[in-house]
């Protein structure tokens, strides 16, 4: 109750607020503030944001994977190099739109299932979103105002819905570097309004290398991590590729003291799928199902059996699963694949642990 009273305390001395913006004295409110000491075990899945509005029956096979989480995934669209962001609009899916992500919640509720949500920028043509730079501050703060209007907007979102988890963004390295006090601006911000965990989903290869989690709860990555030059994998060779990561992420997690969770974890079901797995172009791609299989098996053994990590959120999971997947289909997802039954039987093991 203390820090409760204190919170509100906090709030009325350090921000004026109207309908539109919260102003905030920098600093104010110490991250820590907001940490829960008890940190669930998390076996979730990357919930596509479709085209059309979905019903009961489209969130039923999640809960058949055994699945505990969600994340729901509110897409904005940008361009490289321009400062202008589009989000919430006609021309958005669905599930990208506040009533989608709304009614995407609610029945993933309906369902016993917590979410994370994980606003998260596209830019046209699959331009790299960690890559992101502008070229004057006049552009930059035009997009910062973009950017903050677009997190916020979901930001109260996730408050509303007493949502478990909330992302504040997703592999935007150069961003993040360049606009140190925007960001520690807008995190403060965020905890004013959204009283759950903080994240950031960090790529593989830049997640040890960013100021930001010392700001928030949780050690995001979108673990892409290359493990195996093989066109057909082992796991012998899989858990030594493992190795360096494991090293590397459990000295980060020690450094902060603060838990890893894996933002996205994934592998396509092609061959040489553990060489460069973030790839997602279909060139010269070659089915190879019991890839994805043994990179899924090898992945909840070596990696999430660590007790400094607390699960993570499998990429990706559409709607229509009985139309999705399939034994031709050489994508991420493990739908109606041999990998899907590795990840119901883990994510089943898991849970009767707790």
């Amino acid at each position: 109750m203390k820090v409760v009273g204190f919170c509100i305390l906090v709030f009325f001395c350090s921000c004026s607020y109207n309908k539109d913006k919260i102003v905030v004295q920098k600093g104010s409110i110490s991250p820590q503030m907001h940490i829960h000491d008890e940190t669930e075990e998390i076996f979730g899945l990357s919930y596509v944001a479709g085209p059309r509005e979905i019903t009961e029956a489209d969130m039923l096979p999640v809960k058949h994977t055994n699945a505990n989480y969600i994340a729901v995934i509110p897409f904005a669209i940008g361009t490289s190099g321009e400062s202008h962001l589009r989000f919430d609009d006609n021309n958005q899916w669905w599930g990208e739109t506040t009533v989608g992500v709304k009614k995407t919640i609610d029945l993933a509720r309906e369902q016993g299932l917590k979410i994370m949500v994980k606003p998260q920028i596209w830019f046209r043509g699959g331009a790299y979103s960690g890559h992101f730079e502008l070229h004057s501050e006049k552009e930059w703060i035009n997009f910062e105002t973009n950017y903050r209007a677009y997190v916020l907007k979901f930001a109260k979102i996730a408050a509303e819905t007493k949502t478990e988890i909330f992302c504040v963004g997703t592999e935007l390295e150069t961003f993040i570097d360049r606009r140190l006090e925007f960001w520690k601006d807008l995190i403060v911000e965020i905890r004013l309004i959204y009283k759950g965990k903080l994240t950031y989903a960090a790529n593989w290869d830049a997640y040890k290398n960013t100021w930001i989690w010392k700001d928030l709860d949780l050690i995001a990555v979108d673990a892409y991590f290359p493990l195996s030059n093989e066109k057909v994998v082992t796991k012998d060779s899989l858990a030594i590729g493992w190795e360096p990561w494991l090293i590397e992420m459990e000295n980060v997690s020690k450094k902060y003291d603060k838990k890893v969770l894996f933002a996205e974890c994934g592998y396509r079901s092609i061959e040489y799928a553990a060489k460069r797995p973030w790839e997602s172009d279909n060139i010269n791609r070659t089915v190879h199902l019991d890839n994805q299989k043994t990179l899924y098996s090898t992945m909840f053994e070596e990696a999430w059996s660590k007790p400094w990590i607390i699960g993570g959120f499998i990429w990706k999971w559409f709607p229509e699963h009985k139309n999705s997947g399939g034994e031709q289909h050489i994508g991420f997802t493990p739908q109606n694949k041999p990998a899907e039954h590795v990840l119901r039987h883990n994510y089943s093991k898991w849970q009767s642990v707790k």
